[in-house]
């Protein structure tokens, strides 16, 4: 509740938009023919100049065309750039999310998203993800921008940390993971790449963790934001109730960086 009073009285957040169905995506695998490249560039520069003058409308509608031409991780975020004017940032956020997968270098994409998970109030993805753009290719425009959402980021970490020990069982440790959806009992997480930590053990109900180390866990923004990914949580479930399926998540890669901020953010 605090948060969403945070979020109402921050101007600039706004509700999610809904689905934009014009918003098509290119296939990524075929291979363009020299036509076709050539028309896509007189798109991307028909695009690049409708932005400019102010007409996102079109400068979407160009770079839509250009996209199922000859799709690019650049092509996405400056779509996505165009969808942030017209004050759509769940379509930016899906454009991001194309060029990501195209780049998973892609700071523009990156910080587009950034500033869509703004408009949103969704502080915590933000700060991750203009913290990753400005790491790969640093941009002084942004700077302020970075501070805030790191800032707002930071006191919902602690706003969550300060309801879970209001309303958690005072037994000596820390409940709050255990009040994440599928996070109350997880045997077989020791099993799993990074989580064979010294007491750690199978971490059924997170119970072997000392209590200030899971509250300095549990104030990371990173660990926060991961949790909330849906695929995250599913495999997290999933390892619950099938210890076995352990192994099929050691090189995937989320969960390889799920356990590398476990890691981190453990170290003394």
């Amino acid at each position: 509740e605090e948060e969403e009073e945070e979020e109402e009285m921050d101007a600039e957040v706004i509700p999610p938009d809904e689905d934009d169905p014009k918003q098509t995506f290119g296939d990524a695998a075929r291979e363009s023919s020299d036509a076709e490249m050539e028309l896509a560039a007189e798109a991307k520069m028909a695009a690049s100049e409708a932005l400019a003058s102010g007409e996102y409308e079109q400068a979407v509608e160009k770079y839509t065309a250009a996209v199922m031409l000859m799709p690019s991780a650049l092509v996405y975020a400056n779509r996505a750039n165009a969808y942030l004017k017209l004050s759509k940032p769940c379509a930016a956020i899906k454009d991001c999310d194309a060029a990501l997968t195209i780049n998973p270098d892609s700071a523009k994409a990156y910080k587009m998203r950034g500033k869509a998970n703004r408009m949103l109030g969704r502080w915590e993805a933000a700060a991750k993800d203009l913290g990753t753009g400005q790491r790969i290719d640093f941009d002084d425009s942004l700077y302020e921008l970075q501070k805030l959402v790191e800032e707002k980021a930071k006191r919902a970490a602690e706003r969550r940390q300060a309801k879970a020990k209001k309303t958690g069982p005072s037994t000596g440790t820390v409940p709050s993971m255990g009040g994440m959806p599928g996070m109350a009992g997880m045997p077989g997480m020791a099993g799993m790449p990074g989580m064979g930590m010294p007491g750690m053990g199978g971490m059924p109900g997170m119970g072997g963790v000392p209590p200030e180390l899971m509250q300095k866990l549990m104030s990371n923004p990173e660990v926060m934001s991961k949790m909330m990914n849906p695929k995250v949580m599913g495999a997290m479930q999933e390892v619950m109730q099938n210890p076995a399926a352990a192994a099929k998540y050691q090189t995937d890669p989320d969960m390889q960086e799920l356990f590398q901020i476990f890691q981190q953010a453990m170290a003394p």
